[in-house]
């Protein structure tokens, strides 16, 4: 009796104590796993954003020729600065940095007297006729500011940057009256007759390679197809 007692208990050791072992071994190989905290796939894609983080950074007050206004521009400062183009806006034909979100104009006395766009978008051009002319005739023909702007995300690409669609839009020189000159993709554009006009040169519909030309009339806000370059020299 005893000795079939003493079977049966060696039989359920040699059960119990294997599983015993693995339970002690499996809690010291789960406490060491939640000690080194595995990595999450959406960590990982925050710490890819946070390169992109960016704050708000405003440039000095600068003198919009021929008038009392200035302008300040709003401009995203990246933590990591990969491919931007940084310009002296203040000594350059171009007057807004690649980053830029809006514009602010001033008055004299340097107070806000409004914004250029309503809700932030991109601003990657931002011109006038004759900016470092001493000329003062050539200067009293400066009364619009040309800009080159996106206000949607046009590459749905969850922000309004330098990759999206621009056009060519006009306002006065203290910001007002913004308006867009044409709904067509324009390559470039140049001032005509002392400010009263510019040529466009407009993309083909889906064809990147081939252009169109147009005058567009900043008095009559009329735009006129061209088609020889030669009708304007």
């Amino acid at each position: 009796m005893n000795s079939k007692f003493i079977r049966i208990l060696i039989i359920i050791n040699g059960i119990l104590i294997p599983i015993f072992i693995l339970y002690i071994f499996g809690s010291i190989v789960y406490e060491k796993i939640e000690k080194d905290e595995p990595i999450d796939l959406c960590n990982l894609q925050m710490e890819n954003q946070n390169s992109s983080k960016f704050s708000i950074q405003n440039s000095e007050p600068i003198q919009i020729p021929n008038s009392e206004f200035y302008y300040v521009t709003v401009e995203k400062k990246y933590q990591r600065q990969y491919g931007e183009i940084d310009i002296d806006i203040k000594n350059s034909p171009n007057m807004v940095r690649q980053n830029t979100i809006n514009v602010l104009f001033l008055n004299k006395q340097q107070s806000e007297i409004g914004k250029l766009l309503p809700e932030n978008g991109s601003i990657t051009s931002m011109s006038v006729l004759n900016r470092f002319t001493e000329n003062h005739e050539e200067i009293k023909q400066i009364k619009n500011i040309a800009y080159y702007i996106a206000t949607k995300d046009t590459n749905e690409d969850g922000i309004i940057d330098s990759a999206d669609q621009h056009y060519v839009y006009l306002s006065d020189l203290n910001g007002k009256n913004l308006k867009k000159v044409t709904d067509r993709k324009v390559k470039k554009f140049q001032w005509l007759n002392q400010g009263k006009e510019m040529i466009l040169t407009l993309y083909k519909k889906d064809d990147d390679t081939d252009f169109d030309y147009a005058i567009y009339n900043l008095e009559t806000k009329e735009t006129r197809p061209t088609e020889k370059l030669n009708e304007i020299e």
